[in-house]
């Protein structure tokens, strides 16, 4: 079934969007969501993702590929300079897919990250734009870690960014849940979606659920926001 965003993307996609595309929360005002950003090429690069894709190697799955931006530029790229052998997008929706498809990449996989088959290994999951919050909830994130020993090969790498979003409260955090966990909901055209879980992690507890976990975190770029580009390696 087509969701909220499914049919925002698809809309601007065939130039029949009816903006905006609100995201509504639970601790401001509600956002609009700009859907250019979907479709970014290398010139419209944030620094974090800019640098993150230099450090993709070998076979690469792009992990909530969306429609497929970064997965495009990557593949798009000369082989023989670059590290990169093939580039796998993994991605639930099939509006998404249906757009990536058109859009020219390669190898789509039209599944749920969490329980697709695991027919290769990839030297890199790249998780970009927020990555992590596909886990949703804190609890969730020893699955996450058993999926990425499930698909990275020896010596295998996790690129991802994420958030500390502490700012977002100006009291105390909350005891009950990790204070990352948000509640987000899409809006478009009078349209209201259901409500989700999206998880930010902060640098130092991710780097200590990671250890449990046995990998390693190394922070590579932080910028004055808040968020940081990550590197996960077993240790």
């Amino acid at each position: 079934m087509e969701g909220v965003f499914d049919t925002a993307i698809s809309d601007y996609f065939n130039n029949n969007f009816q903006g905006p595309l609100l995201i509504n929360n639970h601790y401001g005002l509600a956002d609009e969501m700009p859907l250019d950003v979907y479709f970014r090429d290398e010139n419209d690069l944030n620094g974090l993702e800019a640098f993150a894709l230099t450090l993709c190697k070998g076979s690469v799955l792009d992990v909530g590929a969306g429609v497929g931006a970064l997965s495009l530029i990557l593949q798009n790229r000369d082989i023989k300079v670059d590290a990169v052998e093939k580039v796998d997008a993994v991605e639930l929706s099939d509006t998404c897919c249906g757009i990536m498809q058109n859009r020219g990449v390669k190898n789509i996989i039209n599944q749920d990250f969490f329980t697709f088959d695991v027919s290769r290994k990839y030297d890199t999951l790249l998780m970009m734009m927020n990555g992590f919050g596909i886990s949703g909830t804190f609890d969730k994130l020893p699955q996450l870690f058993k999926r990425f020993d499930a698909l990275l090969r020896p010596g295998g790498q996790i690129l991802f960014d994420s958030s500390d979003v502490s700012y977002l409260y100006d009291d105390e955090l909350p005891k009950e849940t990790y204070f990352g966990e948000l509640d987000y909901q899409y809006e478009y055209n009078n349209v209201k979606g259901d409500w989700f879980k999206w998880l930010y992690i902060d640098i130092e507890t991710l780097a200590n659920e990671a250890t449990k976990f046995g990998y390693q975190l190394q922070v590579l770029l932080e910028d004055s926001d808040g968020q940081y580009l990550g590197k996960l390696m077993r240790i």
